[in-house]
């Protein structure tokens, strides 16, 4: 599991990449602890094909979040409502809660259970690949 925050997604540095070893090494923003994350296919790919405009990865998205990081959360929710799925809820005497967004407790634990999955599979693939000493 990656740990990410909204935050460390968005302000993803193109430096924070190493292509030669596939990993990602970053400082999580809030607590200021060091992360490794491997990069899998799939995620390197991707990036590969994403222009390189200055230091971030997400240029658009980490001017957003520094700017005001609620609008990352806003544009989430809205491209959810634009699929039909209901992103907030009204309980009798109460303000409106958020249901479904990056935080809510079924998307980032999907999220978090199927890079979690993808993560151990990859080891497991490298250790059968590579002779153990």
């Amino acid at each position: 599991m990656t740990d990410l925050t909204e935050g460390d997604i968005c302000t993803l540095k193109w430096d924070e990449i190493s292509w030669a070893t596939r990993m990602i090494f970053r400082k999580r923003r809030k607590t200021g602890v060091d992360m490794a994350i491997p990069i899998l296919s799939a995620l390197e790919n991707y990036l590969k094909t994403l222009p390189r405009y200055g230091e971030y990865v997400f240029p658009v998205h980490a001017e957003m979040y520094l700017h005001d990081a609620s609008l990352v959360s806003y544009r989430i929710k809205r491209f959810l409502e634009g699929l039909g799925i209901k992103t907030t809820k009204k309980p009798e005497g109460r303000r409106a809660i958020s249901v479904k967004d990056l935080h809510s407790s079924l998307l980032y634990n999907l999220l978090v259970y199927h890079t979690g999955l993808l993560v151990m599979m990859a080891g497991q693939l490298i250790s059968m690949i590579v002779p153990q000493p």
